[in-house]
Order: C-alpha cells, then structure tokens, then sequence
C-alpha cells in the first residue's frame, strides 16, 4: 500500500456503504481474516437462495451483515470475498514463514553478537596496547632527537668557534700582509727619501745666486706666457661656442625649410595635375555649348543671353584683376629673388673672408709650431745643460762615494782590527774556559750539590739561577738538600710530571706546552714554599697549580678529580661531554656559575682549567719531597702566555724534550767531567781558527784601503772634466733661447694678421645681416601681394555668382543651352581656379626653393665657421698645454734652485723619518707574524674540537630507532635513550601479542558471519514475500471498493472499516541487507497490520526487522 493511500485510508473515513453488495464485501472479509463464520449455529443448514434448506426447513435467521451481503451482492458476492479470503490466506503463509525466519535470524544471531563481542573487545585491547607503543616510541623518538639536537649544537657552537678562529687567523695573515706591504712601503719611501735626498743634496750644490736668478727669470716669462695661451684658448672657446649656436640654428632653419620645400613641389605636382584635368573638362564643356546654341532662337533667348554675357564679362573683369594681382605678385616674388641673390653675394664676401681667417689660422698654427719647434730645442738645450749639470754632480757624489768608500773601507779595515781583537780576546776567553771546565772537573760533587743553580750557570741561564737565589721567598729554597726542589732528581721528576701535562694536552687536542729555564726556576721557588704550608707563592706573575701528595700523579688531582667537578656543574648548564678548548670555552661563558657549583661542593676546578688553557704557551714544574706538611711531597707547576708582557720568564722557550736532553747532558757532565773539558777544549780551537781567519780579514782590509784611496783620486779628475762640459752647455742655452724669443714674436704677429681676418669676416657678416634685412622687407611685400591676390579671387567669386543668376534665367528659354553653359561656366571657373593655385603654387616653391638654397649655405658657412673654431681651441689647447708644461718646470726649477738649502735640510728631515718609520714597520711585522702563529694555534685546537663534535653527532645519527626498538637497544645509544628504546621494546612486544588475539577474535566472527547472513538474507526475502502478499490484498480490497463506488448506488450509514499497515512507512533494504556485513544480534521490531471494524482490531501482520545497518568490526 502507497504512503497517499495509507494517508487516505487512516486520515478520512471512507464513507457511507454505497448498497448493500459492498456491505456484503466487507463482511466477507471479515470473515476471511477471522478465520470463522458470523452465521449464528441455528444457520448452519440454511443454504438455498430462498431461505429453505436442503430438507425443505425454513432458512436460519442471519446476521444484518450477513443478511445485507446476501440480498445485495448475491453469488457474486461470494465469489469477491472467496477471493479476498485466498489473498489473506497466503497473507498467512507469508508471514508464518517471516515468524520462522526471524527464528532462524535470531538463533544465528547469538552466536555472531557473542564472537563480535569478543573482536569489539580485541580490538580495543589492541588499540591501547598500540597506543602505549606509539607513545613510547614517540618518547623514545624524542630522547634521539634530544640528544641529537645537542650534539648538534655543540657541533654548531664548535663550528662557530672554528669559523671565528679561523676569521681570526684570516684577519692575522691579513694583518701580516698589511704589515709586510706596510713595510714595503716603508723601504720604498725610505729609498724614495734617500734619492730625495742625494738630488737636494745635487740641487743645493747647484743654487749659485746666478743660477737662482736666471731661473726665476724664465719662470716668470712662462708664467706670461701661459697667461696670454689661455686667454686666447678661452678666446677660441667663446667662438665655438658661438659658432655650434650658429651651426645647430643653421642645421634646424635647413631642416625646416627642406620640410617646405618638399611641401611645395608636392602641392606644384598636385596643382599641374588639377589644371590638365580642368583643360579637359573645359574643353568638353565649351564644345557642348557651342552644340546646345546652335539650336536656340527668339528675342527672350537673346536678351537672356545679353545678360548672361554682361556678366561673363563682369567676370572676365574681375578675372583681369585677379591676374593683375598675380603680376604683382609674381613682380614682389622677383624682388625677393633679387634679394636672395644680393645675400647669396654677401654671404660669398663672408665665405672668401672666412677663407681669409682660414689661412691666418693656418698662419698661426704654422707660428706655434715653429715655436713650439724653437721651445722644445731651447729645452733640449736646457735639458742638456742640466745633465752637464747632472754630470757635475754625479762626478761629485762619485767623488764624494769614492771617499765614503775609503771612509768605509778604512772602517772595515778597523772593523776587522777589532775583530781580530775579539777573536784574541775569544782565544782568551776560550783558555779561561777550558781552565774552568778543568776546575769543575775538578769540582763536580759541588755542583751536583749546588743542583739546579749549577745546572743554569753551566748553560748560560743566569736569570733563572737568580730568580732562585734572588726571589721574594728565596729563604724558603734549601740549596744543596736532596729533598729540595733544585735537587736535580727532583728536577728529573719534574720532567715526568711536564710529559704528562702534554699527554693529557694532546689527548684533549691542545697544543704542547713549552718550557724555558727561567719557568723551571719560578715553579722550583713555588714549589719549596709550598712544602711548608697549603698556598699558592703568588711571587711571579704567572699561573700556578700545586698539588701535596705521597709521589702520585698530581694531575690526578688537577684534572681526573677537578674535571668530574666541571663536568657535572656543565651538565646542570645542559652541556656534556666537554673537554680541551671545547670545556675552557664554556668554562670562560659560565665561570661564575661553575665556580659557584664546584664551591657548593667543597671543590673547585681552576687547577683543571689552567691545565687546558688553549692560550698558555710556556710552563715550568718544580717538586719538592721533604713531606714538610705530614710527609707529603709537593708539585707546583707554573704557566704563561706569549708576547712581550711576559718577558723574561717566555724568552727562548724549548721542547720538553729539549729541555730533558739539556738536563741529562748536564747530569751526565758530573758524572763525566772530562767531557766538559773536552768541549772546552775543542772550543778553545775553533776560537784559535777564528782569530786566524781574523788576521787574514785584516790583510785584505788594508788592501781594500788602498785601492779605494785611488778611487778618490781619479773621481777628483773627471770633476774638471764636467765643469768644462757645464759650460759648453750653459752657451748652448742662450743661444736657444734667443730663437725662441724670435718664435714667439711669429707667433705674436700671426695672431695679429688672424684678428684683422676675424674682423673682416665680422663685417661682411654685417653685410649678410643688411641684406637680409632687405630681403624679409621683400617677402613682406610677396605677403601683401598675395593677400591683395586672395581679394581678387574673392572678387571673382561674386561675379561667377552673377553669372551663374544670368544664366540660370537663360536656362527658362534653353535648359540644354544653360545647362551647357552652367556646365562650361563651372569648368572655366575651374579651370582658372586651377590655373590660380597653380601659379600660387609656382610662387611658393620659388620662395621654399630660395629658402632652402639660403639655408643650405647658411648652413654650410655655419660648419666651416664651427671647424675652424674647432681648430682653433685645439691649437690654442695645445699651445696652453705646451705653456703649462714650461711654466711647471721653470716654476719648479726655480723654487728648487731657490729652497735648495730648505729642501736639502728637509730631504735629511724626512730621510731621519723615513728611517724610522722603516724600523716601526718592521716591528709591526714581528708582532704580526706572531699573532699569526698564535691564531693558527687557535683554529688547530678548534678544528680538532668541531672534528670530536662532528664525530659525536655522527653516533646518533647512525641509529635505527625501528631497529633499535626491535631489538631493545643499540650500541650507539647512551644509557638514557637505552632505557626508553627498552621501554618501546616492551609496549611493542604487548601491542603483537595483542593484535594476535585481535586477529583470533576476528577469524572467530568470520567463522559464524556466514550463517548470520544467510539467515538474514532469509528473513529479508519472507520479509519482501509478506510484504508482496500485503500489497495484493490491499490491492484487491481497493478494486472492490472502486467497483461499488462506480455502481452509483445509494449510500448508507455502515460500520466504518480502516485498514492500517504500521509496516508501510519502512523501508525496503533486502538489497541493501543484503550487502551490509551485521554486526551484532538486534532485537527485531514488531509491525502490524489491524482492521478496525466497529471499534474491534484485527492484527493480521508479522514481524520485521528495523532499518539499522549491521557492520563487521574489523
């Protein structure tokens, strides 16, 4: 049943019975849904159509349902709700086997919601278990990165470090270059100043008062001459300038005038063109009105036609003014004409004036070439007088070199007596020492006695011997005792302690530390005092670490017990691992923290940290074993930095090595004596080959002496020689100078002749200006002329009115003739129009052609004006430069020969300067090249600091954590990230135990889901059968009642009957059941079907299954 019917059949009644056969439908219905008879018991044999019975008895009496069905439908009736009864039947059928199936469904579910049950259970057991797994390999995955991210940092910040020192070292060997090529410089300019000085010192020899006159003399006539050279050359400028005016405004007029003149050819071609094509219309339009009068006659025709020619000839009138205008126009054009040739003639006066100035130019620059001819001689002569003078000078300062040389060579001859004095002396001094070296064979039990003391005189270390003997706690030293730190095993001891410090160095990547004598001493002095109380000395300005011990390793104390104190106050700052460079650094960020942790703790760490002081460069140990302090031996190690605030105690440091095979030989010497003779013997020897050699340096010396002495000699003589040369020189000079004077009156007199030629192209420039003039006056007059010309035409124009009025009456008489004559009117109006515009057009391009013929040579007299204008301050530029170049020399010349003496005692001055600046930059370059050492230093310890880090970020990095957690643990790990890969170890095992129970639960509901879904699918299909067999009961009961309602039989009041499907309103899902997987065993819903008759329910329905969906979880 449809929902609308549904609708109807709940929502309205349905009616009065329309007759009594409908009454008898309802009512066997009823009956076939009841399943009984509403016949009363006395009814049963009452069966006729008549009411008898089988036996002939009377009919039972009915019920009025009954009674109604009977009288009004008949044995059709019957037929209806036979067919009713079988439709409600199978109604029956279907819904018993629906009862079944939902059995059946129910007794699958149990099972299926049971094993579903235990998968739902499974699976939320899995679900937690793989939850604590992620989150444990989530913590574990952290601590990695933890971890990872710290070695990083660590592995930045010594990047970082290294990039710094490595900026450092960069900025040292920048320095170094500076300061190499800052000492460069400095030689430079030291041998700059010395040259400087030897030409002052030539020039002071040549400042004769005349030589001081002369000179000043030719500086001021160079300086009158560079005058007057720029004043023309700024002359010169002036004109090109005035001269690209004129050329640029030339080049614009002709430009311009091109432009018109290529206008007005074009509008002459246009106007010949228009009057070729007015001939021939006129022609045609003439021969047509001879044809159109030949055929008209009449008195009217006549007078018409008089008209018609009083005003051709009123227009032929007008026409003759028009042309006479035109003559005058034509005559003002020939005026212009006449004086374009009169400023073409001027500008040709300009042009052979300009050719003029041209020559004189060319005059002048001839001029100033021989003068420049006669200037570069009278140089050349000066030039050469100046090397005779050069010559003089170079035979003086040989003169003068040749004595320095014997100067010299007399100081080497009293050098090399001196040394031969020394080497005697040496020889000396080497007897003395082999008489002391005999002696302290002889006294060697004293000097291993006097210990270090003896050791440091012997090699030459005084200084430290006094540092001992001379220091501020010098009594707390006991020379001589065994147990005192200058014992020389002690001194033994000592070298084992310092090898250890630079193993420990180098295994942490710092650099060795070195040793001098004089560091040795201060840690023997520190290390007595401290055997007798628990202090530092404090004497020396250096670091200090003591340690009291039984004879151990002090660096047991100063690094393994002071380090664990670092390294755990660096990992409460969040650092570890540190060490070297890496632990001083943090420790020089955090020292006021870590010293306030070690403080905390009853320690401290600074002995550690003056161990690994990356900047420490020299060291010393001292030990002293005489228990002062309950038995205890002492260590004291001192330390210091490089450069010159730490002298003496860094001055020429050594290897440890060194140092040791130093102490040894020495130990051994005592043990040996005669060995020290034996050098002091060989010593004695080469002191004896020194002094000879000696001897032999002075013979030479005194032969050298000799010969430069004849130097000197043979320097005084060509002294002579140049003197005689300085003065051939000196006349060859006046000579050149007199033809350069006579040069430069040339020069004088061309730029006269160039002025009077400047004039004269002034003036007929003047010229061209006057005729100019005239001809814009002409033009003027072609101006009036043509506007008297367009007056005329304007004339013309009224009287071709006129004509066209006459003949527009003559065409009363005659239309062809005045059409003919209207026509032939217009073409000769044409025509002479034409003819008009084309003379207009001639005189027009007269006037552009004249224009563009003056501009064309305007502009051609514009650039010849600019090139020689350009010539000229080229000349006069080059004459300035020539004037310049003589007046600087002549001015420096003279300020030379005049300051001689200033310049020499300034020459000396910056010489003295120079010198010291030399010995500045040297210093510098000292002080560089050791910071460069030092900053190498730096980035070494840093690189071997950002390779550990590198390699200790490469640990983590090589995890597998998957694989790690799989396994429980990974070499790489430390001990923490350890613990959490164990701890996911553990939740993951949990998690695969289980997804195995998960995947158990879920074959178990696989194994049942079949037999629920084949019940299901069964129940759904009965379920479509009831439903089916429904839709055809409704279906037939509704026909029925259609059929009655269409018999239009009287309605009457009857019981109402409602038929309600509560099933209706649900869905059909057998497909979509069908396809679904269940997932746990609903309870199904009941839906029935009722009639309601009189107030009576019926149910006659079954059981359905609600629309839920079922799914598997999986």
């Amino acid at each position: 049943m449809s929902k609308n019917m549904n609708k109807d059949m709940n929502g309205k009644a349905l009616g009065k019975a329309k007759a009594a056969g409908r009454v008898a439908t309802v009512a066997a219905a009823t009956i076939a849904m009841t399943g009984g008879s509403l016949l009363s018991p006395l009814a049963a044999a009452a069966q006729g159509a008549d009411g008898i019975g089988a036996a002939g008895a009377t009919a039972a009496v009915m019920s009025p349902l009954t009674s109604a069905a009977a009288a009004g439908a008949g044995a059709g009736a019957v037929s209806a709700a036979q067919k009713v009864a079988d439709l409600q039947a199978a109604v029956d059928a279907a819904r018993a086997k629906a009862a079944a199936a939902k059995a059946d469904l129910e007794a699958a579910a149990a099972p299926y919601d049971a094993a579903a049950a235990n998968q739902q259970r499974a699976q939320g057991a899995y679900d937690a278990a793989r939850g604590a797994s992620d989150s444990a390999a989530s913590a574990a995955s952290a601590e990695l990165e933890k971890q990872l991210g710290a070695a990083q940092d660590k592995a930045d910040l010594d990047v970082k470090t290294l990039e710094d020192a490595q900026a450092a070292l960069d900025a040292a060997k920048k320095n170094l270059t500076d300061k190499d090529e800052a000492l460069t410089a400095a030689r430079k300019a030291a041998s700059d100043a010395q040259s400087a000085l030897e030409a002052a010192q030539a020039a002071a020899s040549d400042a004769t008062p005349e030589a001081v006159a002369a000179a000043q003399a030719a500086a001021e006539q160079a300086a009158i001459d560079l005058e007057q050279a720029k004043q023309q050359a700024e002359d010169a400028q002036t004109r090109l300038s005035d001269a690209q005016a004129a050329a640029d405004d030339a080049a614009a007029k002709q430009q311009d005038t091109q432009v018109k003149l290529s206008a007005a050819q074009q509008a002459k071609t246009a106007a010949d063109a228009d009057v070729d094509a007015a001939q021939a219309s006129y022609d045609a339009a003439k021969a047509d009105l001879d044809r159109a009068e030949q055929g008209a006659a009449g008195p009217e025709y006549e007078d018409a036609k008089a008209k018609v020619n009083a005003a051709s000839e009123a227009l032929a009138a007008a026409k003759a003014t028009q042309s006479q205008r035109e003559d005058e126009l034509a005559a003002a054009e020939q005026e212009v004409s006449a004086a374009e040739g009169e400023v073409q003639t001027a500008q040709q006066a300009v042009a052979d004036q300009q050719q003029v100035a041209a020559e004189a130019q060319s005059k002048l620059g001839a001029a100033v070439a021989a003068k420049t001819a006669a200037d570069a001689a009278l140089d050349q002569a000066k030039t050469d007088h100046a090397s005779a003078l050069t010559e003089l000078a170079d035979a003086q300062a040989k003169l003068s070199a040749a004595k320095d040389e014997k100067d010299a060579a007399d100081k080497a001859l009293d050098q090399a007596t001196a040394q031969k004095q020394q080497a005697d002396q040496a020889v000396a001094q080497a007897q003395a020492k082999l008489d002391a070296a005999q002696a302290t064979a002889n006294a060697s039990a004293e000097n291993y006695r006097q210990g270090a003391i003896a050791f440091f005189k012997g090699v030459g270390a005084n200084d430290a011997a006094d540092i001992i003997l001379n220091c501020k706690l010098a009594s707390y030293n006991k020379v001589g005792e065994e147990a005192d730190a200058t014992s020389l095993a002690n001194m033994k001891q000592a070298v084992v302690w310092l090898k250890a410090c630079n193993e420990y160095r180098a295994s942490v990547g710092l650099g060795e530390l070195k040793v001098t004598y004089a560091m040795m001493a201060t840690a023997i002095a520190d290390a007595n005092f401290s055997d007798t109380k628990v202090a530092h000395a404090q004497q020396f300005n250096v670091g200090e670490n003591v340690a009291w011990n039984y004879g151990s390793n002090p660096f047991k104390q100063w690094v393994d017990q002071e380090k664990a104190v670092f390294d755990a106050a660096a990992a409460s700052l969040g650092a570890t691992g540190l060490t070297g460079k890496a632990a001083y650094d943090f420790y020089t960020a955090h020292s006021s923290e870590i010293d306030t942790y070690a403080a905390k703790h009853g320690d401290s760490v600074g002995h550690y940290i003056n161990v690994i002081d990356p900047s420490y460069t020299v060291t010393g140990m001292g030990v002293c074993t005489r228990g002062t302090l309950y038995g205890r031996s002492t260590q004291a190690q001192t330390f210091v930095y490089s450069g010159r605030w730490y002298e003496p105690y860094n001055v020429n440091p050594m290897t440890v090595a060194e140092y040791e095979v130093a102490l040894n030989a020495w130990c051994d010497s005592l043990a040996n004596p005669e060995q020290g003779v034996d050098a002091a013997r060989k010593e004695l020897t080469a002191a004896q080959g020194v002094a000879n050699d000696a001897g032999n340096k002075v013979d030479a010396a005194s032969q050298t002496a000799a010969a430069k002495q004849a130097q000197v000699e043979r320097a005084a003589a060509n002294i002579d020689a140049a003197a005689t040369k300085v003065s051939e020189a000196q006349a060859a000079v006046a000579q050149k100078q007199a033809a350069a004077d006579a040069a430069a009156r040339a020069v004088s007199d061309a730029r006269a002749d160039l002025s009077a030629a400047n004039d004269a192209v002034a003036a007929a420039q003047d010229a061209v200006a006057a005729k100019s003039g005239e001809l814009d006056i002409a033009k003027g007059k072609v101006a009036a002329a043509k506007r008297a010309l367009d007056a005329a035409r304007a004339g013309v124009g009224d009287k071709q009115d006129a004509l066209a009025a006459a003949q527009d009456e003559l065409a009363a008489y005659s239309a062809d003739i005045v059409t003919a004559q209207r026509a032939f009117d217009a073409a000769s109006s044409v025509l002479e129009d034409a003819r008009a515009n084309q003379r207009e057009a001639e005189a027009e391009l007269a006037v552009a052609q004249g224009d563009a013929n003056q501009a064309d040579f305007d502009a051609a007299d514009a650039q010849a004006e600019l090139d020689m204008a350009q010539r000229a301050v080229s000349d006069a530029d080059a004459v300035v430069a020539t004037a310049q170049a003589k007046s600087d020399a002549a001015a420096a010349r003279a300020s030379q020969l005049k300051n001689a003496a200033t310049a020499l005692a300034k020459a000396t001055g910056d010489k003295a300067i120079a010198d010291a600046a030399l010995d500045a930059a040297a210093m510098a370059v000292s002080d560089a090249e050791y910071d460069v050492v030092e900053a190498d230093d730096a980035v070494a310890d840093a690189t071997a600091a950002r390779d550990a880090s590198a390699a200790a970020v490469d640990r983590p990095r090589r995890i597998n954590l998957a694989e790690a957690i799989v396994n429980g643990s990974t070499d790489d790990a430390d001990e923490a990230l350890n613990a959490k890969i164990a701890a996911a170890h553990d939740v993951a095992e949990r998690a695969a135990t289980a997804k195995a129970e998960l995947d158990a639960a879920v074959a178990a509901t696989d194994a049942v889901a079949p037999a629920y879904l084949e019940a299901l699918a069964n129940y759904t299909a009965a379920k479509v059968e009831l439903d089916q067999a429904i839709a055809e009961l409704n279906a037939e009961i509704a026909r029925q009642e259609a059929a009655d309602r269409g018999n239009g039989e009287q309605t009457q009041p009857v019981t109402q009957v409602t038929y309600q499907a509560k099933h209706a309103e649900a869905k059909t899902e057998a497909t979509t059941w069908q396809t679904a997987m269940p997932a746990t065993g609903d309870a199904s819903e009941l839906l029935g079907e009722t009639f309601v008759i009189g107030g009576t329910v019926l149910v006659a329905a079954g059981v359905f299954l609600s629309d839920k969906r079922r799914q598997l979880i999986r």
